[in-house]
């Protein structure tokens, strides 16, 4: 008797493999689960600045092609990067605290820089693009979720 109980907390807490992108807010604890998928964004968009300042030490040039036309120009690119770079990981960290205040600017820069690339460079990482749509809507989801349970 005690296991056919322990049976069915188990398919309750059962989540599918794709929840994460997609995820199902029914009370204030998945809603704060959707919304911690937030600092994942901010950490993508952190890393992709970061390759965009090792490519601007190493080349000369960004990962979309612009190049520096001289040493100044290059140390502009360099610093607007690190300052994203550190502003990002900033939110992250502060989403990870479950101050979620943040959570929809990221997922509107994460939306707009996801069709810019896919405009701008058409064809790759059609794959990311959507993972990082999908996670922006489920993100804003769980905000608006801890709105309104909490």
């Amino acid at each position: 008797m005690a296991d056919k109980s322990k049976d069915d907390s188990d398919k309750k807490k059962k989540k599918s493999r794709l929840s994460w992108l997609w995820p199902k807010i029914k009370d204030i604890d998945s809603a704060v689960d959707a919304a911690n998928n937030a600092q994942y964004l901010a950490y993508i968009m952190a890393f992709g600045f970061g390759l965009n300042i090792i490519f601007l030490f190493t080349t000369g040039s960004s990962l979309y092609g612009n190049e520096a036309a001289d040493d100044l120009e290059l140390y502009l690119y360099v610093t607007m990067y690190v300052i994203v770079v550190t502003l990002l990981l900033w939110l992250g960290l502060r989403i990870r605290k479950e101050k979620f205040g943040a959570i929809p600017y990221i997922c509107a820069w994460a939306i707009i820089e996801s069709f810019g690339k896919l405009i701008f460079i058409p064809g790759k990482g059609i794959w990311l693009i959507i993972i990082v749509v999908l996670l922006s809507i489920g993100a804003f989801r769980g905000w608006l979720g801890v709105r309104r349970f909490s």
